[in-house]
């Protein structure tokens, strides 16, 4: 007779708020958790076949990856999946031993959304097979890990990652002017790992990691829409200038009223919005752009 075990295990997605790509060069970066997050559950089987059987589900429930251990898989996918798995089984050998699993995932937001397919996954994943998700994240997709942090917190929290050590402390992020900060998708997924090597082509001075830290901090400290308005744009204007690419507020936004922030890879994924404008106001503006996904602050993010 078989039995079967079921554990379940949940990440929060995360967006950056302050500290994109600096915070690959130990700059203090702030991030929040979303409230749009994923979900793992592990099912193990006594039966001695060792079979590891996998299901990834999106936010429409439709099946996007499938996997059998038993059968020869040559997508993308499931080659990062099976690079996963072998991770796991060297950094903790005992950790599937001599049984059958089936592993289900389901994402609660849009996979091209940028909020942390990647990084939830591994969090959950580390959490069943008690690993360090940090090992785990440098020896498969790489990173900085503060989306690892993130997804194992119910706040927001200061990240930092030093002679490769991360360390990350919570705060009460509370900012008066919240109902004027918007989320906006700009409609494509930027690859994180080219936003990265483009942010590699020069060095980083102690004295822009230095002010990034610092604008971290500003920002979380704002009590009022100038004020933050005037942190974004002089982060966005400092990161130009590392990056040599246009701000959002020299581009696409040149003609909104308020304020307009990168929040990961600079061209894709989401944007922070400082302006006085109300939800359809601003609605009717994007739209009038091609883009169509906004979240205000409380509809993105997570509070315990």
């Amino acid at each position: 007779m078989t039995h079967t075990k079921t554990k379940k295990f949940y990440g929060h997605g995360k967006l950056l708020l302050t500290g994109e790509y600096a915070v690959l060069d130990g700059a203090k970066a702030l991030s929040i958790p979303t409230k749009f997050g994923q979900s793992l559950k592990v099912a193990s089987i006594d039966d001695e076949k060792t079979q590891i059987t996998w299901e990834s589900y999106t936010v429409d429930n439709e099946k996007w990856l499938s996997y059998d251990s038993t059968s020869l898989q040559q997508t993308e996918e499931n080659k990062m999946l099976e690079k996963i798995i072998a991770v796991i089984k060297d950094l903790n050998p005992s950790a599937f031993g001599n049984k059958s699993y089936q592993f289900k995932t389901q994402l609660e937001f849009n996979r091209k959304w940028g909020l942390g397919s990647s990084s939830t996954l591994l969090y959950c994943l580390s959490e069943w097979a008690n690993v360090d998700p940090f090992v785990l994240l440098e020896k498969t997709f790489g990173g900085s890990g503060y989306d690892l942090a993130n997804a194992g917190e119910d706040k927001a929290i200061f990240y930092s990652k030093k002679d490769n050590k991360a360390s990350w402390e919570t705060l009460d992020l509370k900012l008066p002017m919240q109902e004027n900060l918007f989320f906006v998708y700009l409609g494509k997924k930027k690859n994180s790992r080219e936003a990265i090597a483009h942010y590699r082509e020069s060095k980083s001075t102690e004295a822009f990691i230095q002010r990034v830290s610092d604008l971290g901090t500003a920002f979380s400290e704002a009590k009022d829409l100038k004020t933050i308005q005037g942190v974004i744009l002089e982060h966005e204007t400092l990161l130009s200038e590392r990056l040599k690419t246009p701000t959002l507020n020299n581009g696409i936004f040149a003609d909104l009223n308020g304020a307009a922030k990168s929040l990961g890879g600079w061209g894709g994924d989401f944007v922070l919005i400082a302006t006085e404008l109300d939800k359809k106001r601003l609605t009717d503006y994007i739209n009038n752009k091609g883009m169509e996904t906004i979240f205000s602050y409380d509809e993105m993010v997570y509070k315990k």
